[in-house]
């Protein structure tokens, strides 16, 4: 195992309010559908979680997630806006491998997935959460993902110090 890894966890162990109110909004906007689409959320809406949105357009054919928003807050801990990127672009290679399953996870699973991303170099251990919920247009096929992190400057801090 290289730096970096990630995990699956309970929804139930979310703590994050963010998260925790991105959640509850992806929910409330369901409408008695397995997942919202696109057109069933609003930016104006998400106001107390907005900056640490990412919303990933999912091409199908070849496999590829891309970013069509990549929220300020995240912007600023990579030190990098990825909008309109894919996944695979994401710095360093092993933690774009990581993100990059994770979202498959969220498509093959069909449902909202609270994951763990962690760096955890032999001197230091940095971790941050994040939640992606499935989108859909047609109601059954995922063509985009809702994903809010609590992911912040000192992940990304720590790794700069760690490995330089």
């Amino acid at each position: 195992m290289g730096d970096y890894y990630g995990e699956a966890l309970p929804l139930e162990t979310m703590t994050d309010q963010r998260l925790v109110r991105a959640y509850r909004y992806w929910l409330d906007h369901c409408h008695g559908h397995p997942f919202p689409a696109r057109t069933d959320i609003a930016p104006e809406e998400m106001t107390p979680f907005l900056s640490n949105v990412m919303l990933i357009n999912v091409r199908h054919d070849p496999l590829d997630f891309v970013y069509r928003v990549f929220g300020t807050s995240i912007a600023v801990a990579h030190g990098a806006d990825y909008t309109g990127k894919s996944v695979r672009n994401l710095d360093p290679p092993e933690f774009s491998a990581i993100i990059w399953r994770q979202y498959k996870d969220v498509l093959d699973r069909g449902t909202p997935v609270l994951h763990r991303v962690v760096f955890a170099p032999a001197d230091a251990y940095r971790n941050y959460q994040r939640i992606t919920m499935p989108l859909s247009s047609d109601g059954r096929t995922i063509d985009k993902l809702l994903a809010v992190s609590d992911e912040d400057h000192s992940f990304w801090e720590k790794k700069a110090t760690a490995s330089g």
